[in-house]
């Protein structure tokens, strides 16, 4: 659905609405990042953390981060995540 243009001083702003998936994505992304902020001001840091999720048709999607490295990986298979967490052990 898409807002038509108005008479105000917004003339060439259109606006197109959003899908429930992009809502669900942003929310995700503004999640993780509340969750590394307040990691990064703990005082104790914690070297990895995993944690999952689960979409509209229930399936589990796993993320991690890793203080140590900075690296994180969102969203993908049990055996991706435990390949993930392997590779960043051994680094």
């Amino acid at each position: 659905m898409k807002f038509t243009k108005s008479r105000s001083l917004m003339n060439s702003i259109t606006l197109t609405e959003t899908s429930p998936q992009q809502h669900y994505l942003l929310w995700q992304r503004l999640q993780h990042l509340g969750r590394r902020l307040l990691n990064s001001l703990k005082t104790e840091e914690v070297e990895l953390r995993v944690w999952s999720t689960h979409d509209r048709t229930g399936k589990t999607w796993w993320s991690a981060d890793s203080n140590r490295t900075g690296k994180s990986i969102h969203n993908v298979s049990e055996d991706q995540i435990r390949r993930w967490i392997e590779k960043q052990q051994q680094s």
